[in-house]
């Protein structure tokens, strides 16, 4: 099977390498082993134990596997315990990381437990897809079906004058992509992706014809008598950067593009943002116990009773409408 991360649609290229990052920082040493199947790849493994021996290992024959599609990959151990011991738990704890990085687990299904397995959901599953592209190869090679040619499409890697003037819009619309030097990078490519999910579009980060339509139609958001500056917010825009690249300007404001990059926090969770949390919950007079980073039963209960007293759904998980309200 396709090892190789870049073989990954390039909206979850990004998810698969963070992952292994966040995982390395917690001491969870692991290695992407499955990514991209081939409708060779696929029969093959559907057909063990139907038309070929062994035991069966999928339910899915191509294209319905979403590992077909590219926004599916498997993990296992690189730490020299066994690629697959589990005994002490590491695969529910990189589960975790996963989880909160914004991908789903494979562990947490019901019906078929995959632990090794992780997938991004924000293009929905490969029926959706199916439905909206036909093909795999439509839907990796051509991520916006709109455009008729290739020469068109800016994307990562790309150079030149187009360059400069797609990162020129984007500065002045608040999506900051650094210097203008027409070179189509990584920050570049956050800023597109930013865009494009503010802006109801397929996130692929490929500047396409229904990109190039919007970013000529979209203004500048503007702060409102509503829309106050505010220290914790840029605290807030400053830690989505830095820990899931967001790309965010920093300019203390609660506006559409910090509420769509909103990440959840709960019990377990340790770090700036829940030290941030901690003392909004401080300020609003919810009492969670020492501002320590560390989301525990303590915080948890004041993030409880914080949403009681707002009206919201008490859950003890700061998601993006309890955020919004802390963040007042």
């Amino acid at each position: 099977m396709a090892r190789g991360i870049n073989l990954l649609h390039p909206t979850v290229q990004p998810y698969a390498n963070k992952l292994v990052e966040e995982c390395e920082k917690a001491g969870l040493k692991i290695k992407i082993t499955d990514t991209l199947r081939t409708k060779a790849e696929q029969n093959a493994l559907y057909a063990q134990g139907r038309t070929k021996p062994g035991n069966k290992v999928t339910n899915a024959s191509y294209p319905k596997s979403n590992h077909n599609w590219g926004i599916a990959f498997d993990f296992c151990r690189d730490d020299g315990k066994g690629a697959f011991y589990d005994n002490d738990g590491f695969f529910t704890k990189v589960g975790q990381v996963g989880k909160r990085i914004g991908l789903e687990w494979g562990g947490d299904w019901t019906s078929f437990k995959d632990k090794p397995h992780f997938e991004y959901a924000g293009f929905g599953k490969w029926r959706d897809l199916q439905a909206k592209y036909g093909t795999p190869e439509k839907f990796l090679g051509t991520s916006n079906p709109t455009t008729t040619t290739t020469s068109n499409l800016l994307k990562q890697g790309s150079k030149g004058d187009k360059v400069k003037e797609l990162q020129t819009q984007l500065n002045n619309l608040g999506y900051n992509c650094g210097t203008v030097d027409g070179i189509f990078g990584a920050k570049t490519l956050e800023a597109v992706k930013n865009f494009q999910k503010t802006n109801g579009l397929t996130v692929d980060g490929i500047v396409g014809d229904k990109t190039r339509a919007a970013l000529a139609s979209a203004k500048k958001p503007t702060a409102t008598t509503t829309t106050k500056k505010n220290e914790n917010v840029a605290k807030f825009q400053t830690e989505l950067n830095k820990q899931f690249k967001k790309g965010l300007v920093v300019d203390g404001i609660f506006g559409v593009k910090t509420e769509a990059a909103v990440v959840e926090v709960k019990k377990g969770a340790e770090g700036e943002l829940t030290r941030l949390i901690q003392k909004c919950l401080k300020a609003k007079g919810c009492n969670c116990g020492e501002i320590d980073g560390k989301f525990g039963v303590k915080t948890e209960a004041a993030v409880m009773k914080f949403q009681k007293n707002n009206s919201l759904k008490i859950d003890g998980i700061v998601g993006k409408q309890t955020w919004k309200a802390l963040l007042k």
